[in-house]
């Protein structure tokens, strides 16, 4: 489904939406996707995002099939032969307001487009615990809470306590939160929810203290390549092991298709050395997942999820 100029001229004419056409996926992906995105959405506001989904809702647009929502891209592959529509959250809302500040906690009412990294050195200069994992991880504050991002040390379900959205018809969305609507690197209730702000609760600590979890994760880090574009892990890991543990088991690591690569340092990251597609990452993902499960009987899932494919891989 295309983007007549009709349509062109009531979002941004009359609904003052940023919208860029015929854009780079690599300009909205981690991994540097070669593909191109038809029109990139950016709304600036819950107002003109909620102005978008009634657009989509009112015209048929299909969500997963004519657009997508990302934040900065992270954690997804772009299917090479491209995609209609993005709409970026990157530039919604991101902003941080205490919402109510005690001695012992803080609690704050985050945009979705604010990037972890901002949100963490909010957190440090307020002497707040609880978000140290975060160290590394790209993305905004949406995207985790949609993905439950987290690492062994914490996750986005332990200080997230409630979110507003939009469902698919524009509708408003205020959902409280604790750690029972998510599971691991999932938050179900989220599926076909467009969010746009969180409220988040952290501890009040030492600075010194801070400083030692954001250390903490600045040490498991360095065991990841993050000079590289990558997506992010690319499989969960299965109860009780590590995908990388199994992946380097099979002798995967180093393994190439085109310029897409397992990684030699971590065998749970897909690095590109240059001029990866999305077909060899693909590629490399259906490898690790018939081999390990050839080798060990164990059915790795994807963590990565793909746009403009039939199904996640």
């Amino acid at each position: 489904m295309k983007l007549s100029a009709a349509d062109r001229s009531y979002l941004v004419d009359q609904r003052s939406i940023p919208i860029f056409f015929h854009q780079p996926a690599k300009l909205y992906t981690t991994f540097h996707c070669p593909a191109t995105i038809e029109w990139v959405a950016r709304p600036k506001n819950p107002h003109q995002l909620q102005d978008l989904l009634l657009f989509f809702d009112r015209y048929g647009w299909t969500w997963k099939k004519d657009w997508i929502v990302l934040g900065k891209g992270s954690n997804v592959l772009i299917s090479d032969e491209g995609f209609e529509c993005v709409v970026d959250l990157s530039d919604l809302h991101a902003t941080i307001d205490v919402m109510d500040e005690t001695d012992r906690e803080i609690r704050l009412c985050v945009g979705a487009g604010v990037p972890n990294g901002k949100l963490l050195q909010y957190l440090r200069k307020k002497s707040c615990k609880g978000f140290g994992f975060s160290f590394g991880i790209p993305g905004t504050v949406g995207g985790g809470v949609r993905m439950n991002a987290g690492t062994p040390d914490g996750s986005f379900s332990q200080i997230a306590t409630c979110v507003r959205a939009f469902d698919l018809h524009a509708e408003p969305i205020e959902c409280p939160l604790d750690p029972s609507h998510f599971v691991y690197r999932d938050f179900l209730l989220g599926h076909s929810w467009v969010m746009y702000e969180a409220e988040l609760c952290f501890p009040k600590s030492t600075l010194e203290e801070v400083e030692a979890e954001i250390e903490h994760a600045k040490q498991k880090r360095s065991r990841q390549p993050l000079t590289w574009p990558n997506f992010g892990s690319v499989f969960k890991n299965p109860e009780g092991d590590y995908a990388a543990r199994l992946i380097e088991a099979c002798g995967l690591k180093g393994s190439q298709q085109g310029d897409a690569q397992i990684s030699q340092m971590h065998a749970n990251f897909i690095i590109n050395l240059g001029k990866a597609t999305t077909t060899q990452a693909v590629a490399l993902i259906q490898m690790a997942k018939a081999t390990v499960k050839q080798k060990f009987g164990v059915e790795l899932q994807a963590e990565v999820h793909g746009v403009g494919y039939v199904e996640d891989f």
